[in-house]
């Protein structure tokens, strides 16, 4: 992406005359997000969408796929329920005959409290190489597939097919598992890279951006296709494919956040390019695909913060993929269409 959006961090938030309890490295996300609530003076909650690069999270990993419940002058409050840990012990277990006499668990209530709540993120991913080291999108591609792979995505055997080489595959399996000069990221830009790589349009970044710049090229040739009538006309989508799922975005909750699957993503858009999907119209869809997801967890973030009485009706899109054009007209098509007042 030749066009760039820079950022500079606002210091208005630490003049109100309020306690705080946001975080240095929640600072340094949510100085993304302040040139925009600045630019339309947005008061009150929101709902922020970070769609970024390399910003350190409160968690020590790599942020760049974010949903922040945001209010600059207020302390945001947000009740959830927490999932059972490790020991496979259930929150929700249903007593057995022996047990009736036992009272029944509640399920366990957690809050977390902040001017900026993350309340979903892309699927969080171990990646190999250092945090700054982004050009090889292949080995992206690989630590996304191999993920995929562990949680029992993939039901086809990947080494066989051209994508992934298997000595590759193996060699990052190992080095992940070892955990090495790995980091775990939830950057939407790596999501590009490894799309791009899997779909034989880009496989290494020699400048910043190429993977994603390449992958919106081929979407806009499938939109011309869509728009002169030839998208999906290929032979074999006719005779074959023709009432095909497109691919999709898997969204589900855990801890009180929504995560989206990126990883799965990846793999369905591996199998659909074995299937003989054009590669520029599978471009096209993993941006529609992005797009609804957002969408969708704006919708389900909206109401998890009415259910805490926390009312939203304006959504902030923020970060440098945004540039991205196709993405963000579809976005902001589908937040309006479903009543949200949309800043960028």
């Amino acid at each position: 992406m030749d066009d760039k959006i820079t950022f500079v961090l606002n210091d208005e938030a630490g003049q109100h005359e309020r306690d705080t309890v946001e975080s240095e490295d929640m600072k340094k996300l949510t100085s993304v997000v302040a040139p925009i609530a600045d630019k339309y003076n947005i008061q009150g909650p929101a709902l922020y969408v970070v769609y970024d690069d390399n910003i350190q999270g409160e968690d020590g990993t790599v942020w760049g796929g974010e949903f922040l419940l945001g209010d600059r002058k207020h302390i945001l409050k947000i009740q959830y329920t927490k999932e059972p840990d490790d020991s496979g012990e259930t929150l929700h277990a249903v007593p057995m005959h022996d047990e009736l006499d036992e009272e029944e668990k509640e399920p366990e209530v957690a809050e977390r409290s902040g001017n900026y709540i993350r309340m979903g993120c892309l699927q969080p991913v171990q990646l190999l190489g250092g945090r700054d080291d982004t050009k090889n999108a292949q080995m992206v591609l690989a630590c996304m597939m191999n993920d995929a792979e562990d949680r029992g995505l993939i039901w086809e055997d990947y080494e066989s097919d051209q994508i992934l080489d298997p000595n590759l595959h193996q060699t990052i399996a190992i080095a992940l598992d070892a955990g090495r000069d790995t980091y775990i990221s939830t950057s939407l830009l790596r999501l590009f890279d490894a799309a791009a790589a899997v779909l034989g349009i880009c496989e290494e970044n020699t400048y910043p951006g190429e993977c994603a710049e390449r992958l919106v090229e081929a979407a806009q040739n499938a939109v011309s296709k869509w728009n002169d009538g030839t998208f999906g006309m290929a032979a074999h989508q006719i005779d074959v494919l023709k009432n095909r799922y497109p691919v999709r975005m898997i969204l589900e909750k855990k801890n009180g956040e929504w995560i989206a699957d990126g990883p799965r993503l990846i793999g369905d858009l591996r199998m659909a390019k074995d299937g003989g999907i054009p590669t520029d119209e599978l471009a096209l869809e993993f941006h529609d695909a992005v797009a609804e997801m957002t969408v969708k967890m704006c919708e389900n973030i909206v109401a998890d913060a009415s259910g805490n009485g926390i009312q939203v009706n304006r959504v902030v899109l923020s970060g440098e993929i945004f540039v991205d054009d196709i993405l963000r007209e579809r976005t902001v098509k589908g937040l309006q269409d479903k009543g949200y007042q949309v800043y960028y």
